[in-house]
């Protein structure tokens, strides 16, 4: 889907140009009437004269849903990147939940009020690297074999996983990796995962279920655990990122701008541990604890 492009405007004070901003033959909003808010937002508004009923929307919610197919989930937020609120460009919008939000905006008013427009600006985007973990990115799932492709399933934050990524960086053949999956979801003993299944999940025919996600989880991890053991020490920086990756590209991104021995580093790996612990339902501190030279 393209993504729809408005004009950026640094002025609240402006008014909005004519038209949604959105791209024609989007949907219903594409002829929706915008107007400037006090806060500084865009909202749009459609009326509809014969059924007499009126709806009104905020433009930067509206791009992102009609960039990811998916509603804002309850209680989460759209963020503006560059605190621009009339700059609705999707790379410019992220979906957070409401205390990191709240937590990142008082950061910034801190920052704000004792550095110059230079290097408030370098400050601001950092933070924004430290928050990338906290985004939150939908991915449709794949309708299951025999079920409806207008089925409603759960987005869930297991969807960011790419398995066939994960199969290759680990060096594992799709048997062993099927036997992999088996054990861990199931125990020893239990049904290999046939590759025909395994075809089928990465290459989004078939739904995948939430345990699956889980036991890939923790391969990665093992894996990322042996590979920091066996690597030198100037070579951890490219395993933590390229397996954070795996698990989610912010997650990446967060373990790029830190070096092992300092405070971002350890940061960076609090945030993950509590990411995998809150999401997946595991621990996986080991993957760091005594194997830093």
């Amino acid at each position: 889907m393209i993504s729809p492009v408005v004009t950026t405007h640094r002025s609240r004070q402006e008014k909005p140009l004519g038209g949604s901003g959105l791209p024609e033959g989007n949907s219903c909003w594409e002829n929706a009437r915008p107007r400037s808010t006090p806060q500084g937002y865009i909202q749009l508004t459609i009326r509809d004269r014969e059924k007499k009923i009126t709806r009104s929307k905020m433009q930067h919610i509206v791009v992102w849903e009609l960039h990811y197919g998916a509603p804002v989930p309850a209680g989460y937020v759209i963020h503006h990147r560059d605190e621009n609120r009339r700059n609705n460009r999707i790379k410019n919008l992220a979906c957070m939940p409401p205390g990191a939000h709240v937590e990142m905006h008082a950061e910034l008013k801190r920052l704000r009020a004792r550095l110059p427009p230079e290097g408030y600006a370098t400050a601001r985007r950092e933070v924004m690297n430290r928050y990338e973990l906290e985004v939150y990115v939908p991915r449709p799932l794949a309708p299951a074999r025999g079920k409806r492709s207008d089925m409603k399933e759960e987005a869930t934050m297991y969807n960011a996983l790419d398995i066939k990524k994960i199969r290759k960086v680990v060096g594992m053949t799709g048997k062993i990796f099927g036997e992999e999956l088996a054990v861990r979801r199931y125990g020893v003993g239990a049904k290999p995962v046939t590759p025909q299944r395994l075809y089928e999940w990465e290459t989004d025919r078939r739904s995948v279920p939430d345990d699956v996600y889980r036991a890939c989880v923790g391969i990665v991890t093992d894996e990322w655990a042996c590979r920091r053991r066996e690597v030198a020490q100037a070579e951890k920086v490219a395993i933590d990122v390229l397996f954070a990756s795996l698990i989610s590209p912010a997650l990446g991104h967060l373990f790029a701008v830190t070096s092992q021995d300092d405070s971002g580093a350890l940061r960076a790996r609090e945030i993950f541990a509590e990411y995998v612990r809150n999401t997946y339902g595991f621990d996986i501190i080991y993957v760091w604890e005594g194997y830093e030279q």
